[in-house]
């Protein structure tokens, strides 16, 4: 399914620019020195998102043939909350202990292009460009559960960080089917180095046992990727 969709949307898309090109007269485009522009992602559902980013992509053309483009992915998920263990069970335990529950997450992606258009006044605009990715992430899971005496202690923690630099470079058509409105089909590849560190640490006492367990990893990689096709409608303004 997933590849009938992308296989109809390529040949829609194909279809549409072949008929451009043939066209005698190109149309009037707002690839202009300080037009904004933001861009949503078309997907297989036909739903519109973020082109490059989540949260945000947006293009500003700084001539009629350069732009910069920024892609930017937010994400924070944080809280807290009351929860409940027990000991090891009949025979030996069955009392439930209230604890705590605290969680945070937060990612950050940053996608920074220049941008080049070949011919701004062509029916379809060829475009390439290049530029830095970075990203950040970070997330923290605690779980303390004891009682007054501390006969009973359950206390798990989960830590884990991660980063990455890299660039990115792009390829891609633009096609205007009116001034501020167009279409665009873009696929790319980026280079990364990435660090990550986790930790995850326990601490389980009970009335028949007891133990503790740390561990530590830290990894570090680098990757070229290509991405799929991406289709998507650029609003400038």
């Amino acid at each position: 399914m997933k590849w009938s969709c992308y296989t109809s949307l390529a040949l829609i898309f194909v279809s549409i620019s072949t008929f451009i090109l043939q066209s005698p007269l190109a149309k009037e485009n707002s690839l202009k020195n300080g037009k904004w522009a933001l861009q949503f992602e078309i997907d297989r559902d036909f739903d519109l998102a973020a082109f490059q980013g989540t949260t945000l992509s947006i293009k500003r053309q700084t001539a009629d043939n350069r732009a910069y483009r920024l892609g930017l992915t937010i994400f924070l998920d944080f809280g807290d909350g009351e929860i409940s263990r027990t000991g090891d069970g009949y025979p030996y335990d069955p009392t439930r202990y209230p604890g705590d529950r605290d969680f945070n997450t937060r990612r950050i992606d940053i996608n920074f292009q220049r941008i080049f258009y070949t011919d701004n006044s062509a029916p379809v605009n060829l475009f390439f460009g290049v530029g830095p990715t970075a990203s950040f992430y970070h997330t923290k899971d605690e779980i303390d559960v004891r009682n007054a005496s501390g006969t009973f202690i359950d206390f798990q923690e989960n830590i884990a960080n991660a980063s990455s630099l890299g660039a990115s470079a792009i390829l891609g058509v633009e096609w205007f089917f009116t001034k501020d409105l167009s279409l665009l089909g873009e696929y790319g590849t980026s280079f990364t180095y990435a660090y990550s560190v986790r930790r995850q640490q326990r601490r389980y006492v009970s009335t028949s046992t007891s133990y503790s367990f740390y561990n530590h990893e830290e990894t570090s990689s680098f990757k070229i990727s290509s991405a799929n096709v991406k289709f998507g409608l650029s609003v400038y303004f």
